[in-house]
């Protein structure tokens, strides 16, 4: 497993492996980047669900940990691996986007000293 970090993010924490979001610990309760297996064995396990940071915001992306998982370290680091798998694998199917600049643009007319008064503006 990746070195685990952990970062404040909205009023919870975000949990990185590497790179890479797999966990959020939001008001007591832990959430898991989950796949569609995953979900599916949370569901039959209880008392999980979706995160939902406000009302009316659903990340179905996210899904909470059972507490008696989380209570258990061997099955929470059993979760957290797969967890990890999601996040990566999620990120392989996600489309790039366009790169972001490396350093500003320079300015598109050559700056020609302060304008004199009187002068409007080009």
């Amino acid at each position: 497993m990746d070195r685990v970090s952990s970062r404040r993010m909205f009023g919870g924490v975000g949990l990185y492996a590497g790179p890479r979001l797999f966990g959020i610990v939001f008001r007591g309760a832990v959430y898991l980047r989950a796949s569609d297996a995953m979900r599916r064995d949370l569901a039959r396990a209880g008392g999980s669900g979706p995160f939902r940071p406000y009302r009316g915001r659903e990340v179905t992306a996210y899904w909470q940990l059972p507490a008696a998982m989380v209570a258990d370290k061997r099955r929470l680091r059993a979760w957290a691996r797969r967890a990890i798998g999601a996040a990566e694998s999620a990120a392989q199917q996600r489309t790039p986007g366009r790169p972001r600049p490396l350093a500003p643009k320079p300015p598109t007319r050559p700056l020609l000293g302060p304008r004199r008064k009187g002068r409007p503006p080009r």
